[in-house]
This record gives structure tokens, sequence and C-alpha cells, in this order.
């Protein structure tokens, strides 16, 4: 299972990384970003079969597709925003990994207006009908 891979891995970088930080702090840092760079595309095999699990469901109903596509975009979005966030903060930077974190909220909303404007538009009209 690749989460007992991903537990050994961040266990033993974090303890090399407590030991290095004492003496050489900036090989601790670069060791801890390795380790979050090692660790996501270890995963990428996992999220790729999930993306394409998702994406064979959604076209076999009409319309369903765009949305689906839309969504998972949205998720990659907030996943990577939160990594490189994350990043960030190992780094020392929380004002840059609260930028991140900003630009990936602003890019999710701008995604998502659509939707948004659809749904508000539907209910106006149920409303609207209702009268």
């Amino acid at each position: 299972m690749e989460i007992f891979q991903v537990a050994a891995i961040v266990i033993l970088a974090a303890t090399i990384a407590l030991t290095l930080r004492q003496q050489r702090p900036e090989m601790a840092l670069l060791l801890t970003l390795a380790t979050g760079v090692l660790i996501f595309f270890m995963l990428l095999p996992a999220l790729r079969a999930a993306v394409e699990a998702t994406r064979s469901v959604a076209d076999q109903v009409t319309g369903l597709s765009t949305i689906a596509f839309a969504v998972l975009r949205m998720l990659g979005i907030a996943y990577i925003s939160e990594y490189g966030a994350q990043l960030c903060r190992d780094a020392g930077e929380r004002a840059l990994a609260g930028k991140m974190e900003m630009g990936g909220r602003v890019l999710i909303l701008a995604m998502a207006t659509p939707f948004i404007s659809a749904i508000l538009q539907a209910a106006l009209a149920l409303l609207g009908n209702g009268s």
C-alpha cells in the first residue's frame, strides 16, 4: 500500500531533517522540499487513476462530462495550491503561503462562477414561475 511507503518516507525524512536542522538548516529545508516533491510524484498515479475513473463515468451521462471535468480541475487547483502553500510554510515563508492559497481560491471562484450563475438563474426561474 502506498500509504505505508509515504509514511515511511515522511518519518525517515522528518528524522533526518530534525538532525540536520541543528547543524545545516538549509540542508534540512532542501530535504523537506525534496521529500514533498517525491511524495507528490509517488501519489500521481493514484490521482491519475481517480481522474480517469471519474471521467469514464461522466462520459456515460450527457452533459455531466463538462461538469465533472470542471470539478476535477477545481479539486486539482485546491490540492496544488494547498501543497504549494505547505511547501512555502516549510521554507518559513508564511506570507507566500497565504498568497498561494489566495491564488487558488481566486482561480476556483473564477471557474465556479458560471455554475453559480446557472444555479441562481434556475432558482430565479423557479421562483418566478411559482408566483
